[in-house]
């Protein structure tokens, strides 16, 4: 369904100055005198010069955006920092003067914070803009997909001026990426929070379920007990997997399959060697990249 604007012009406000709401709800509005308020369509190229809240309806939460530096924030591990140069969220002020704002989020799991200061509520002058960046607690979002409601405060606290709420619904989806190390005796598997960090990167939905075949000496793969992460709190501690001479000698290959129901696999390539003395050793010739199956 595709949704309209809402301006709200002010009467008897000097220079006849408007209120505009990108794609939002206008909840509530407060002025000492009486205003009028018509529905814009944007189809008809209507334009004014600036908006009061803009966002994308859509926030994609990669593992990368993951900040530890942020974790003070909820105190939570998986605090992901979103906007922090530029701002993923932005109050214009399109009113004849100076404004106070800020911006406020359902579920608790969602917070803002001005780029330019760590208060809360920042002034905006007249034809101005505030970008605020998002701090999002990945471990409580619904199944990887979630709904968060933004709502702009304009002169929250001001006695007798322009007061304003605008709405603003926001789908947040976290895009889980792992991190799989693969070596000769063994695999780490964690969360994947920086694009350089090592190992195959492979883009998954959880829960994800992860089947070693180890080898020995007659080079059969033997299969060990799957592993399934489910929720971002398995990441806590990466998910080791290691050789056991009491039962196998070398990794031979993984096995891993998501929520979506996709397979993939990575391989180590070995041969065994034995001299006439009785010595015995491994050769190890490579190991693969992520192969879907």
């Amino acid at each position: 369904m595709r949704r309209r604007r809402f301006v709200v012009g002010l009467g008897g406000v000097a220079g006849g100055a408007s209120l505009i709401v990108g794609s939002s709800a206008f909840t509530n509005i407060e002025a000492e005198r009486q205003f009028d308020a018509q529905i814009i369509d944007p189809d008809n190229n209507d334009e004014h010069p600036l908006g009061a809240l803009i966002t994308d309806e859509r926030w994609i939460v990669r593992s990368y955006n993951i900040d530890t530096s942020a974790e003070d924030v909820f105190e939570s591990v998986f605090t992901a920092r979103l906007g922090q140069t530029d701002g993923i969220a932005h109050i214009n002020n399109s009113l004849s003067g100076k404004i106070k704002t800020r911006l406020d989020a359902l579920p608790d799991h969602v917070r803002f914070r001005p780029c330019e200061s760590d208060d809360g509520t920042v002034s905006v002058e007249q034809g101005g803009q505030a970008s605020f960046e998002a701090f999002v607690d990945c471990s409580e979002l619904n199944d990887s997909n979630d709904v968060a409601e933004i709502i702009a405060r304009i002169n929250p606290d001001s006695e007798g001026a322009l007061s304003a709420d605008i709405n603003e619904d926001v789908e947040i989806k976290f895009d889980t990426y792992v991190a799989i190390d693969v070596g000769p005796n063994g695999a780490l598997i964690d969360l994947a929070t920086e694009y350089d960090q090592r190992g195959e990167h492979l883009n998954v939905e959880l829960p994800l379920e992860i089947t070693p075949a180890w080898t020995d000496e007659d080079l059969t793969d033997k299969w060990g007990e799957t592993t399934e992460v489910d929720s971002l709190s398995a990441f806590r501690s990466p998910c080791e997997l290691r050789a056991s001479k009491t039962k196998y000698d070398k990794l031979r290959k993984l096995e891993l399959s998501d929520d979506t129901g996709s397979s993939y696999k990575i391989e180590n390539w070995f041969t065994h060697h034995e001299s006439d003395a009785g010595d015995s050793w491994w050769e190890h010739h490579g190991t693969s990249g992520v192969q879907r199956l």
